[in-house]
């Protein structure tokens, strides 16, 4: 049996400047009290059809009051990746089932049975990181690689 469980930093992206030679902008980050850059968010309270509908609370992982879109030929301050608010984990169990049948001294049969992601978890995808979009701070998917089964069988001689 292996399990994997794996978050990723979130980056804040801003509007780019027109005409530059640089790709992106970042966002701007205002925070004078030291807020935290995550809100408390409850799995129980996602509703999968509201997921396109801008402020909705329950969906909010960022705290997007303190996360801002620079004005046009301002650049952001925020870095590429913070580590105080990540992405979700994602967590999947593959387990296999061998057995060695020996026939007489010259023959073995292997049967084999492997279970890819076996209790069939999904995760929560996406967070909107770019503040000039409406559904900024949302966790806005949910996704993940459906259960496989696998079953083969091998003959040496």
């Amino acid at each position: 049996m292996t399990g994997a469980s794996h978050s990723y930093k979130l980056g804040f992206s801003g509007t780019p400047t027109p005409n530059a030679n640089f790709a992106t902008n970042r966002a701007l980050i205002v925070n004078p009290n030291n807020e935290p850059l995550g809100v408390a968010f409850d799995p129980k309270r996602f509703d999968m059809s509201l997921v396109s509908t801008p402020a909705t609370a329950a969906h909010k992982k960022v705290n997007t009051a303190i996360i801002k879109d620079p004005p046009r030929y301002v650049r952001g301050n925020a870095s590429y990746r913070f580590s105080q608010i990540r992405g979700f984990a994602f967590y999947s169990e593959d387990f296999g089932l061998r057995k060695n049948i020996s026939v007489k001294e010259r023959f073995r049969i292997q049967i084999r049975g492997e279970w890819l992601n076996a209790f069939n978890r999904h995760r929560f995808t996406d967070i909107d990181t770019h503040p000039a979009s409406p559904l900024f701070g949302q966790v806005v998917g949910v996704g993940g690689l459906p259960r496989q089964t696998q079953v083969g069988v091998r003959l040496d001689f």
